[in-house]
């Protein structure tokens, strides 16, 4: 069993600064999907079980990948380091873009919704006035039953009349 050499160390350490970065920026997305629901205090808990959960399965791979699985202290306080890093920083400029951009994603997604509302709601006037000029049209006789000849008694095909 070898000691890794500072060099080799310190490169692990960026490498894991590095990850935990991106780890905070996936924590970020998850806040910006957090944005469109109605509670969001029902979405924390769940939201960091799933994040718990998806980064030890990434920083096992991570450590596994970069280090041949071997676990030493300066891999995780990198990972840390880099996650803290962008908590504390990116976090802010993405929370507030997050915010406008889920104000502007929902009031666009209202706005349409409204308008295809009015939209069906013009289709179904116009198919219940269809349906009253087609029910007040089959409810007219097209001929007067009187006038008409396969109704006449002395228009009998057979030519024999009311003799029988």
């Amino acid at each position: 069993m070898y000691l890794a050499t500072i060099g080799e160390q310190s490169r692990i350490f960026f490498y894991s600064v590095g990850m935990g970065f991106l780890l905070g920026v996936f924590y970020c997305c998850l806040e910006f999907i957090g944005f469109f629901m109605p509670e969001k205090r029902r979405f924390v808990i769940p939201r960091d079980i799933f994040f718990m959960i998806f980064s030890g399965f990434i920083v096992f791979l991570f450590a596994l990948a970069i280090n041949k699985g071997k676990m030493e202290f300066h891999i995780y306080s990198g990972i840390a380091a880099g996650f803290f890093i962008c908590f504390f920083t990116l976090r802010r400029i993405l929370n507030r873009v997050g915010r406008a951009s889920a104000r502007w994603i929902t009031s666009f997604l209202k706005n349409f919704k409204r308008r295809i509302l009015t939209v069906t709601k013009k289709i179904r006037r116009k198919g219940k006035e269809k349906v009253k000029k087609s029910e007040i049209s089959s409810n007219l006789l097209l001929q007067d039953d009187e006038s008409m000849l396969y109704n006449r008694e002395d228009n009998d095909p057979s030519g024999r009349g009311e003799e029988e």
